[in-house]
């Protein structure tokens, strides 16, 4: 990716570990949650330093002011008693110089000692990393740096209607930009606060304090299901910060943010295959779920069993020249002989449990896939960048794939609006 345009990968889990080696061409910068880091500092710095990529530590502070009930955990064993995670005890312990109300409610305004706080929170990115533990002794003669974020984001909050946070959140980021002039701010907010041009009054507040870089997080703001209304916002508020010198990145996106390079973004993240949008709130139990196939003409991730009903009677060379024609897809599909092997995305066991290859190939054609997309974005116009859209509707209406392009028609309202 070129130097104006930074592709982050998040990882959720360290059995993603492998896919992230493996692929590390399709991808620029590497984002780590702090509670993932807190919990096996190792692995993360021998992620870090096998890879060798710009990355940042998200710093997770929201997470003291939900529901304490989303920081418990219940132990095993008989007791079953309900305590904090140690990897929230572990953080609360660096980032407080005491955490009274850990487990028992929410962090309140009142609790917060912004300097300090801040310093503290800081501290933990630059140093978390830095030096490889006994057991990985053969990092030992790695230069420092690889371990250190190239990001550092300030202490943040989520920002619901009240704004209650709003204060805390620019007094945290103030701090830090005393601290490190290159320090990155978080705006994290719901999207109804942001209506009714109160965005640009939060937009004015942070960009009062000059940062250079602020990542944006707009709770689960799906690009794929927005209103037209909504996505016009989201570009407004890039727009806008942007035209105020910031660099605006996008921690949770999709495809629709490649597009949005036209207005000023300059980077999104996400997951293997998912992670395109989040709420404040984490998931509470389920375990793995199945693995999910991008419709590459779509811009979205579905279902692999309905991704074969869709994809599935297509010829080889017909989904190769309209559909993606990746190193995966050109290794599944014989063109030669014209022959599909969709199937193999969707593979499972006699016990109906999805296969590792299942998810291994998902996962990477997404990859190419994505990389593909934000390659060919940023060399297209807007104009150029509709013709795409309009390409992949034809193509989906041609197979019957109605469903999947309502949201391509909303985008290109949005595009030819703020492109104007």
């Amino acid at each position: 990716m070129s130097a104006e345009f930074t592709h982050f990968l998040r990882i959720g889990i360290h059995s993603e570990a492998e896919i992230f080696q493996k692929a590390r061409p399709l991808y620029d910068a590497l984002i780590f949650n702090a509670n993932l880091v807190e919990a096996t500092p190792g692995a993360c710095a021998a992620l870090a330093y096998r890879l060798g990529k710009p990355f940042l530590i998200d710093p997770f502070t929201h997470a003291f002011s939900l529901n304490p009930k989303y920081l418990m955990s219940k132990s095993k064993g008989k007791t079953q008693q309900v305590r904090v995670k140690r990897s929230f005890a572990g953080l609360a312990g660096r980032y407080f110089s005491s955490a009274p109300f850990l487990g028992e409610r929410a962090l309140a305004e009142a609790d917060v000692s912004v300097d300090e706080f801040t310093l503290r929170v800081l501290d933990y990115q630059k140093t978390i990393l830095t030096g490889p533990g006994e057991e990985l002794v053969n990092m030992a003669n790695a230069d420092p740096a690889v371990f250190v974020p190239k990001w550092l984001l300030a202490p943040y909050f989520p920002l619901r209607k009240s704004m209650s946070w709003l204060e805390i959140n620019l007094k945290c980021l103030e701090s830090a930009l005393k601290s490190d002039a290159q320090c990155a701010g978080v705006i994290a907010v719901e999207l109804s606060a942001l209506r009714n041009d109160a965005w640009k009054v939060v937009a004015d507040r942070y960009c009062a304090l000059k940062p250079k870089t602020l990542f944006l997080w707009i709770e689960s703001f799906d690009e794929d299901q927005a209103e037209e209304a909504d996505l016009k916002l989201y570009c407004d508020l890039v727009r806008y910060l942007s035209d105020q010198g910031v660099a605006v990145v996008n921690l949770f996106g999709g495809f629709f943010s490649c597009l949005a390079q036209c207005i000023g973004l300059t980077g999104f993240a996400h997951g293997l295959v998912y992670g395109e949008n989040k709420s404040f709130t984490p998931v509470v139990g389920g375990g793995q779920p199945p693995p999910r196939y991008y419709m590459k003409p779509a811009h979205v991730s579905m279902n692999v069993r309905g991704a074969e009903l869709v994809l599935g009677g297509l010829s080889a060379s017909a989904y190769l020249a309209n559909v993606c024609d990746c190193v995966i897809c050109s290794g599944l599909f014989d063109d030669e002989q014209d022959v599909t092997r969709f199937a193999q995305f969707a593979e499972a066991s006699d016990q109906g449990k999805f296969m590792p290859r299942a998810y291994a190939l998902c996962r990477y054609h997404f990859l190419f896939a994505r990389h593909d997309e934000i390659s060919k974005m940023q060399s297209l116009t807007p104009g150029e960048r509709i013709e795409s859209l309009v390409k992949n509707i034809e193509f989906l209406q041609g197979i019957d794939a109605e469903e999947s392009v309502e949201h391509l028609l909303t985008w290109i309202k949005v595009i030819k609006t703020v492109c104007s």
